[in-house]
């Protein structure tokens, strides 16, 4: 779909997501062709580090993904280049039952800019 004067919509414009699944591999991937939000739960035999990189990342798109720890100590390295807020990597959860959302924006040149909200948790109110 190509739009050069605009598009408006009335209601609510959705993609697909993607629940990736319970992830034990050390090394996978995460195929942003498959949604713009993801979700990940990490676990694995061994409190480890997955090392995860990303497929199909399009310019000038906002991804999402819902990061879910399945076991204690674990925890999720990004192998691709991500500017972090003051060039910093977040230190995301790695208790069991944690959940984080993480928000990447890409840009032209192929940069991705990413932000971390921790520790999601329910509350009523």
């Amino acid at each position: 779909l190509t739009a050069s004067l605009g598009i408006e919509v009335a209601g609510q414009v959705h993609g697909s997501g993607n629940d990736i699944g319970e992830e034990t591999s050390v090394n996978f991937s995460i195929d942003w062709d498959g949604g713009m939000t993801q979700e990940v739960i990490l676990s694995g035999s061994a409190a480890t580090t997955l090392t995860a990189s990303f497929d199909n990342v399009r310019p000038y798109t906002t991804y999402q993904l819902i990061h879910k720890i399945g076991k204690d100590n674990m925890a999720i390295y990004f192998d691709s280049p991500i500017y972090w807020p003051g060039g910093t990597r977040p230190t995301l959860s790695t208790t069991s039952g944690s959940i984080d959302v993480l928000t990447f924006t890409t840009d032209g040149s192929s940069n991705i800019y990413g932000v971390a909200q921790y520790n999601f948790s329910a509350s009523v109110g």
